[in-house]
């Protein structure tokens, strides 16, 4: 099941450097590799990110053929510890590594995506269930685009109660979606109930298609706290 301790870093491989690198460093992680060969521009981007994350002027190991680089995480991670609490860096570390997760269950299909977009389509009456490993409440919050087919109405309800309805009044219709949550541990359930046409058909597709999440994105409220203390740090170095 995903937000298990096994498959964390398939999530944290989704975070952005400037919250990925500062959690990881909270959480013990002593360097970072960088395979250049993955990158279209030979991962330059991401090591100019990286270095002004971390204040280094470059990589403290490149590999013999110039492909692989390690850059050290223990002098951005020392700086935590003398300026971050230790309660505070736990509970960065654990929100890294047993992450807050959007599981989409029944009614959803799976995820979709071109060269400038991704996307869930979900039939008239979907479950996503934000699962919180950490231990503790956590603060998140979901965002997503909604398009459906003109004249549906689309009703989401967090563990039983109606927190907003959207309506799709033209073709290019696409109400935004924002929930901020506190999640206990035991997690909430977020449903997605949409009356209207079913888009499947007209598209040829088999599916039975009622609503389309654009874009959705789950953040942690703690992680961005992780990027916050790593400006901190950066503004001072």
């Amino acid at each position: 099941m995903k937000g298990r301790p096994a498959d964390w870093s398939a999530t944290a491989a989704e975070l952005p450097p400037e919250q990925l690198i500062p959690a990881a460093a909270a959480a013990g992680f002593n360097g970072l590799w960088i395979d250049r060969a993955a990158y279209e521009d030979r991962g330059a981007e991401l090591e100019k990110q990286v270095q002004a994350i971390t204040g280094a002027s470059g990589p403290a190991v490149v590999s013999g053929d110039d492909r692989r680089v390690f850059y050290d995480l223990q002098p951005l991670q020392a700086r935590l510890d003398a300026t971050v609490p230790a309660a505070d860096r736990a509970e960065i570390a654990a929100a890294l590594t047993t992450p807050v997760e959007a599981e989409y269950g029944d009614g959803f299909y799976g995820p979709e995506k071109d060269e400038e977009t991704h996307w869930r389509w979900a039939n008239s009456d979907a479950v996503m269930t934000i699962a919180n490993g950490t231990g503790r409440p956590q603060k998140v919050r979901f965002t997503t685009g909604l398009r459906s087919a003109v004249g549906s109405r689309t009703t989401i309800t967090v563990d039983g109660t109606v927190v907003q309805e959207a309506t799709f009044p033209a073709a290019e219709s696409e109400p935004g979606v924002t929930l901020e949550l506190t999640v206990p541990t035991s997690g909430v359930e977020v449903r997605f109930r949409t009356t209207g046409a079913n888009l499947g058909p007209p598209s040829g597709d088999p599916r039975v298609l009622f609503l389309k999440l654009m874009e959705p994105r789950l953040v942690n409220e703690t992680l961005e706290r992780a990027e916050r203390l790593a400006a901190r740090d950066a503004a001072r170095t």
